[in-house]
């Protein structure tokens, strides 16, 4: 890239430092990220159209450094490139409306704190917060936060969702599923033959009876008391 500012020109200089990183299997995107977001922040003659080029050059340097440390990297597609692109471009986006609107930085700073480190949540709460500087440029840190709140707070696991994962692997172990039959099929016939009672039906059956109870509970929970009996 030719007239590159300052700022443009010391993020390309850290190509090498983040290549190096990915080439030997860490995660470097959320420190490229944050670099994007605040080098088009700060220097406004840099825009979205940054953010290609230092992926390239910051793939070209991490797959030679995967080669020199003897784990080369797969072959990305350019249907992939494009898509790690995309989702880079959200910081620069959301970088341009933090130049005019003093709410933008703490904001993202807030999504940081919330990922620790972690760069699919940070993206998605960039993609939560272009969204409503989308809508209004002037949105507030009380309307951001709530907007990165929503995209990455995860409700706790309901009880009758925790029994449908024992359920649908007590049935995988029975019975199998489409990847084969159970590997212990001839150990529960032997079972079945032992004990009439048919253990492995009971289980199954006592634990869809249980997800069906919870689920009513759970319903019920967030019902007027009247409606629901169980």
């Amino acid at each position: 890239m030719s007239n590159q500012s300052t700022l443009v020109e010391q993020m390309f200089g850290r190509v090498a430092q983040y290549g190096y990183a990915i080439g030997r299997g860490k995660d470097a995107f959320a420190d490229m990220a944050r670099d994007v977001y605040r080098v088009v922040r700060d220097d406004h003659s840099a825009d979205v159209s940054i953010v290609r080029p230092f992926y390239i050059e910051v793939r070209s340097a991490a797959e030679k450094d995967a080669i020199a440390g003897g784990k080369p990297l797969k072959e990305q597609p350019e249907k992939s490139r494009n898509v790690q692109i995309n989702k880079m471009e959200n910081f620069a986006h959301v970088a341009t409306f933090a130049r005019s609107n003093p709410e933008v930085d703490p904001a993202f700073d807030y999504a940081l704190s919330l990922v620790a480190g972690g760069y699919t949540k940070l993206v998605k709460g960039a993609v939560a917060m272009k969204t409503e500087l989308g809508k209004n440029a002037s949105a507030d840190f009380a309307t951001l936060e709530a907007a990165i709140d929503a995209a990455l707070v995860v409700a706790p696991e309901l009880a009758s969702e925790a029994v449908a994962k024992i359920e649908d692997a007590w049935e995988k172990l029975a019975h199998g599923d489409k990847s084969g039959p159970s590997p212990h099929e001839a150990m529960l016939s032997k079972l079945l033959a032992a004990y009439p009672q048919d253990y492995v039906k009971h289980i199954g059956q006592c634990l869809t009876d249980a997800r069906v109870m919870l689920e009513k509970i759970e319903a019920q929970a967030n019902e007027p008391a009247a409606k629901w009996t169980v």
